[in-house]
């Protein structure tokens, strides 16, 4: 059990830890339930909100006992109820203690999750660890992408066996020592691809499958126009969404960040040491200027979204960089027009090191 009794509680160690979670944000609503002393609902007001339908979108929170808010990765919901289950799902022990158990009850529940034509299908692997009685580990693998992995909720009577949020990519490191390899491989697989290999490639492999190519080239001060690509073991290429760079030496940096986690696990630890260094990222004034929405996710301890809105112009969203001391926040490549998409786009980049 954590140490909160009522949401006002919550409010005012987050205010004495100097957290950055903004209660009185008047895009949110704050649910005062509290759920095993930590949790808490909130739903958020979306693109399609209106008052008439009140049409949230539920997430749910955690408030550890030093203030610090963290988002819990267990997905949104669009129904109050499915959040408030969730929430209690969080805040006791399932009855589930072995695979075997849940397997039976799926089956015998005429639900087909477990069976030989499904695991077939989806190239599945079901882990054998049960987490608080209620939780399980599956990984699925489609064609020749990466396996992907995901944490999934079991209902009480085994029927349901739902997906919570991401899928996740454990990292590992790519096959390629050399350009050279990669290359060859390449060539081997793939009869036509984006980028013309014969051109300038950077020597260096990047966890053993991002590289930098680029055209232009100013061999004198290192300048030109240098993109950033992975190669899949199966040797299909593919560009980052990262940006183009016009100084080789961003470009080394970026796939340095891709290949391996940042520093950063919360928000407001971003946010504390913008601020502490004299930058205004954060300010209250630069938020109101821009209409601007910071969001709690930080992925690959680097990355971070946020919004903006200018005039009567959409809402555009976009994936952003964080340096090591917090100090620079760069937007990646553009302007997306919807939170999935720039979700779908930070956990591309960041899939190897989740």
């Amino acid at each position: 059990m954590g140490p909160y009794t009522i949401l006002e509680e919550i409010i005012e160690k987050n205010k004495q830890s100097e957290g950055a979670f903004r209660f009185d944000n008047a895009s949110i609503v704050v649910f005062p339930t509290i759920y095993a002393g930590r949790y808490f609902i909130v739903g958020n007001k979306g693109e399609y909100y209106s008052e008439e339908h009140n049409n949230l979108e539920y997430s749910i929170y955690s408030c550890i006992a030093s203030g610090e808010v963290e988002l819990m990765p267990v997905g949104e919901f669009y129904q109050f109820e499915n959040a408030e289950e969730m929430a209690g799902w969080l805040s006791k022990k399932g009855p589930w203690k072995s695979l075997a158990a849940i397997k039976q009850a799926n089956r015998e529940g005429g639900r087909y999750f477990f069976s030989a034509d499904t695991m077939q299908f989806f190239n599945s692997q079901i882990h054998e660890e049960i987490y608080g009685g209620r939780f399980i580990i599956t990984s699925e693998q489609d064609r020749d992408r990466p396996r992907g992995y995901a944490v999934r909720s079991v209902d009480d009577d085994g029927k349901n066996i739902n997906k919570l949020e991401d899928w996740y990519g454990s990292f590992h490191m790519g096959t390629y020592a050399t350009i050279k390899e990669m290359v060859k491989k390449i060539k081997e697989t793939q009869k036509q691809i984006d980028i013309d290999l014969s051109g300038y490639t950077h020597s260096e492999i990047y966890a053993g499958r991002y590289f930098i190519a680029g055209t232009d080239i100013n061999s004198e001060n290192g300048t030109g126009n240098f993109l950033i690509y992975s190669c899949s073991d199966k040797g299909k290429v593919e560009r980052m969404p990262v940006g183009k760079f016009y100084h080789l030496q961003y470009a080394e940096e970026m796939a340095k960040w891709i290949s391996e986690p940042g520093p950063w696990k919360y928000i407001s630890q971003i946010i504390r040491a913008n601020m502490e260094a004299g930058y205004y990222f954060f300010s209250e004034k630069t938020i109101k200027a821009f209409h601007s929405k910071i969001y709690e996710e930080v992925y690959g301890g680097r990355f971070i979204i946020t919004s903006e809105k200018n005039g009567s112009n959409p809402r555009g969203y976009a994936v952003r960089s964080v340096s090591d001391d917090g100090t620079n926040i760069n937007k990646l490549e553009e302007w997306y027009d919807s939170i999935d998409q720039a979700r779908r786009v930070a956990r591309l980049i960041t899939k190897e090191i989740e």
